[in-house]
């Protein structure tokens, strides 16, 4: 009895140690932009603050949007970021795969958390769903479009490099 209850522990423990390995190694492939993107925690476009300079989120999601196949991250960080997060997330998704954009935005709004947003000097405190509506207007489609002329059509592009022409 003594013996079965040790190898139940030890098979246990192995298990839990293999998983965990694995947890380890499937985080360091992801890209450190896309680490730092999924804890924001101020959801912000443009100049902000005192400064106006341009928030440590729109500064990553920058950088995840430059990649070179940029969805499938947006789709990890809208599953798993933070909801601020998942916002700048649904932005992306929003530009290069609107058929997709809906699928994502159901959870977010279902559980509709208050978020931090800014926009110039002013910090507000609103309503996930009042955020996404004014991603779904195409209000932070703009920019992208301009900024990533690698994305030909950036309304159904896949997320892979495509040559501007």
């Amino acid at each position: 009895m003594f013996t079965t209850s040790i190898s139940v522990l030890v098979c246990g423990l192995a298990v839990l140690t293999c998983e965990m390995a694995a947890t380890a190694e499937e985080k360091a492939e992801v890209p450190v932009e896309v680490q730092t993107l999924s804890k924001a925690t101020i959801f912000a476009f443009g100049g902000v603050g005192f400064a106006g300079s341009i928030s440590a989120g729109e500064k990553q999601y920058r950088k995840v949007m430059e990649m070179p196949q940029p969805l499938p991250w947006l789709r990890l960080i809208a599953v798993s970021g933070t909801p601020e997060a998942k916002l700048y997330a649904l932005c992306g998704i929003h530009t290069l795969d609107k058929g997709a954009f809906e699928a994502h935005v159901a959870l977010l709004k279902k559980a509709n958390p208050t978020v931090n947003t800014m926009s110039g000097c002013c910090m507000e405190h609103m309503k996930a769903a009042m955020v996404i509506q004014l991603i779904s207007t195409g209000l932070y489609d703009d920019a992208p479009a301009k900024q990533w002329p690698h994305l030909r059509n950036p309304s159904d592009c896949t997320g892979s490099l495509v040559p501007y022409e």
